[in-house]
């Protein structure tokens, strides 16, 4: 059976309904569950040792939304920790996923450049194309 992890988000300080200082929305365990994974819950504010642990329990990792910094909250701390090792891990030969839904996806891309090249709009409800370059 494949297991996944979660990686838990911050809560926003000013959120008057939150409980504790971090959470994972159920319907990403309910989503990965419902495809037959066993769900591996990842908190963060932990070690990097810790992390590199849990890295080597499981088969895969799901980035979910948010709404916590992408380049300094602890979200992106254990998220790069994540992606270093995957990137380790697929260079030997050793395929470890990492899905990234919404903020997950933008987590990834800024991981993936180095650098942040996402830019903040006020655009709401616009499709437009999209051109990839080489």
């Amino acid at each position: 059976m494949k297991v996944k992890g979660v990686l838990a988000q911050e809560n926003l300080p000013d959120d008057q309904f939150a409980r504790g200082s971090s959470y994972i929305a159920a319907s990403y365990v309910k989503y990965l569950e419902g495809a037959g994974a066993r769900v591996v819950p990842i908190r963060i504010n932990r070690t990097e040792q810790e992390y590199t642990n849990i890295f080597y329990s499981i088969n895969g990792l799901l980035l979910p939304g948010g709404d916590v910094d992408i380049q300094t909250s602890q979200f992106s701390r254990a998220a790069k920790i994540f992606y270093n090792l995957s990137l380790k891990a697929n260079d030997a030969g050793d395929y470890f996923p990492i899905w990234g839904t919404c903020q997950g996806f933008q987590q990834l891309s800024v991981l993936t450049a180095n650098k942040n090249l996402l830019t903040l709009t006020d655009t709401k409800a616009v499709a437009l194309p999209l051109t990839l370059t080489p």
